[in-house]
């Protein structure tokens, strides 16, 4: 096996902090900054002890699958002792609104609205001190939705820098029960899963880097301590360029699978970028493929207790989204938007014909899970129903409604402005801040 790059674990090690500050500069947001302080979404509220585990089915038709012995202290101590477990649930685009958590995502240095078809936080104690999964457990997350098309992928916020990354791509099923079955008692099935979840075998002709990576950044590889980086070469390729010293070196995300990853090279103004895959020692990759199959049996033997949960309430949504976690945090099922119809808006806002000085307002959009907060200028697609909602003093929401902006948005295409300017009245609502039942219903009808 070809090892180059000479001190490419130090270099790399610098380079993440330089790419990520450079991020920063083009978007800064916190994961979650709510409009409405005083008002607390519900939140589902689970105990148990650690050595049992179990697993809960919810309201909302979420189920969560906790295995034994899965949580330790700050110190990476076992706990055996009883731990608590909140579980908030985001699906309507009124609870995402009141959660306050950020729905841009950096794609291509440029931030890009999101649409969800799920999203839930996910926090754990132990005697009121803060736990975390334990190395090598993972917790199961079988999410409800109210989305039925598969183009979704998995995020996990990073709460350092408020930015989304990928974890993996998502397929939707209509019943929890029959997936658990398909996807469990098959060996075929199984099979399959191995070949798209763990890295090949390092091939000895080519070239590999070995990097020292911040894996908390790559979730879907978390697990796999160990792995080096195979460049995949075209015929006749050279590798001279990788013996140069480069300012930066930078690992991208390109897609939903376990081998959609580029390497990007940077000095001053020129860059160079390859494809590359995650690969393992033989030895490392028969070891994860016995505890697959291993992790597959035990879950084998779990189906006639997951069989009788799916027999209680009903659940409220009619899809299901699987994801296993190994850490606490935000997680959102979404796709960047993609705007049919778009239009561009440079907007003052008043009410009662006096200017809105703060100018920050939340467009939502009911068609597609969506909320984002802009300031004067915004953008929309007038194929959809949005409505766009202002925080106001004295306990007063303003807002724009559906047919305003649709209006508006026709005018605008009819214009062919790059950016449409505009005068947008806004109209006020007294509303108690006192419950979020209350609001939820006015933003929804709004």
């Amino acid at each position: 096996m070809k090892s180059m790059l000479t001190g490419g674990a130090v270099l790399c090690t610098i380079i993440w902090y330089a790419c990520d500050a450079k991020l920063n500069q083009i978007v800064s947001r916190k994961a979650s900054d709510k409009p409405i302080k005083s008002i607390n979404l519900p939140v589902e509220k689970l105990a148990f002890h650690a050595d049992s585990g179990g697993i809960f089915k919810l309201k909302s038709g979420t189920v969560i699958q906790f295995p034994k012995s899965a949580f330790v202290d700050k110190n990476g101590n076992k706990i055996t002792d009883v731990v608590k477990i909140e579980f908030e649930e985001y699906h309507k685009t009124s609870e995402i609104f009141l959660s306050g958590i950020n729905m841009m995502y950096e794609q291509n240095g440029e931030a890009q609205p999101f649409e969800s078809a799920g999203m839930f936080k996910i926090d754990g104690t132990c005697k009121n001190q803060s736990i975390e999964i334990a190395e090598g457990k993972n917790l199961r997350i079988d999410l409800a939705s109210l989305k039925k098309e598969d183009n979704y992928d998995f995020f996990v916020m990073n709460d350092e820098n408020g930015q989304w990354e990928r974890i993996n791509s998502t397929s939707v099923n209509k019943d929890t029960t029959s997936f658990l079955v398909n996807s469990r008692t098959s060996k075929e099935t199984t099979n399959q899963e191995i070949e798209n979840k763990i890295p090949e075998v390092a091939n000895p002709d080519a070239t590999v880097l070995d990097l020292d990576l911040d894996y908390s950044r790559y979730p879907q590889l978390k697990e796999f301590y160990g792995v080096a980086w195979q460049i995949e070469n075209k015929k006749n390729d050279q590798t001279e360029w990788l013996k140069e010293d480069w300012d930066n070196i930078k690992l991208v995300s390109t897609g939903n699978g376990i081998n959609d990853f580029r390497l990007d090279f940077r000095k001053m103004k020129k860059i160079t970028s390859v494809k590359v895959k995650p690969v393992l020692s033989e030895e490392a990759r028969s070891k994860i493929e016995k505890a697959y199959q291993l992790e597959k049996e035990n879950q084998r033997k779990l189906l006639p207790l997951l069989a009788n949960i799916q027999n209680q309430n009903v659940n409220e949504s009619k899809f299901i989204r699987s994801l296993t976690i190994n850490g606490f945090g935000i997680y959102n099922c979404d796709r960047v938007i993609q705007m049919e119809n778009p239009v561009a808006l440079d907007a003052v806002f008043q009410v009662d014909g006096q200017d809105i000085k703060n100018g920050k307002f939340y467009l939502l959009s009911n068609n597609n899970s969506s909320i984002t907060q802009y300031y004067n200028k915004f953008k929309f697609d007038n194929n959809r129903n949005n409505r766009l909602v202002f925080i106001l003093s004295d306990n007063k929401i303003g807002f724009v409604d559906a047919e305003t902006i649709r209006t508006i948005g026709m005018s605008a295409i009819k214009s062919d402005e790059k950016q449409f300017k505009v005068n947008i009245e806004v109209q006020p609502i007294d509303v108690s801040f006192d419950s979020p039942d209350e609001l939820i219903q006015l933003l929804d009808k709004i």
